[in-house]
């Protein structure tokens, strides 16, 4: 799977497109980043993503409850997931305090190609 990474030192936020709409490979990655937050953050407690049948149902909706949370230094605690249908990929926008470190080794898990079936 081709991941697209932006991390700028200079800016709190880090912004991911994971190329799949694999509902079983989103809730992975997602759960991935989710247990490195959690590592590294007490403030959230253990963030569970749960399991959804559609990409869909991952995204983030207007005032709606975020999937997840990590601090983006001024910016907002709630991280965006958009689905990209035209690109066959998902974004994810989320605060890189939590996520620089790589304790949990989330980088390396999703890096490994996956095979759902």
């Amino acid at each position: 799977m081709l991941i697209e990474r932006n991390l700028q030192p200079n800016c709190s936020e880090a912004v991911f497109r994971f190329y799949t709409l694999d509902p079983k490979q989103i809730h992975f990655i997602l759960q991935a980043i989710a247990d490195e937050v959690s590592h590294n953050c007490k403030i959230w407690g253990k963030q569970v993503i749960p399991e959804f049948k559609t990409a869909e149902e991952y995204e983030t909706k207007y005032n709606s409850h975020p999937l997840l949370y990590a601090i983006a230094g001024l910016g907002d605690n709630e991280c965006l997931i958009v689905i990209e249908k035209d690109k066959r990929a998902f974004r994810l926008n989320i605060g890189n305090n939590e996520i620089s470190d790589n304790k949990t080794g989330w980088i390396e898990k999703n890096r490994k190609p996956r095979y759902f079936c």
